[in-house]
């Protein structure tokens, strides 16, 4: 029986993963102008935005959606939903881990 070579999975697997890797880079740029001083934005929720872009899971990412302007309600409510989850990951891990040391 015809099995496949470890390092092809692996090749495929890390290819995969770099696809991912590069398209979250390209995110993170594309968003750095939310970051300066006089940006015309609500910069916590770029913040958190970009901080869930950096803690994604590559294996199987779920794209968070950027706070823009341009988004339909229903792009709105999810989006809150998204930031309201991970702000409050934040917030509980953050606060467990102070607990523990």
């Amino acid at each position: 029986m015809w099995k496949p070579d470890p390092s092809e999975i692996r090749s495929f697997e890390q290819d995969r993963i770099d696809t991912v890797r590069v398209e979250r880079n390209r995110r993170l740029a594309d968003s750095d102008w939310t970051q300066v001083p006089d940006a015309p934005t609500d910069k916590a929720r770029w913040a958190i935005y970009r901080q869930m872009l950096r803690d994604m899971d590559f294996t199987n990412p779920v794209w968070p959606i950027a706070p823009t302007d341009d988004l339909t309600p229903e792009q709105t409510l999810e989006m809150e939903r998204q930031l309201d989850r991970f702000a409050r990951t934040l917030l509980f891990d953050g606060k467990n881990k102070q607990e523990r040391t």
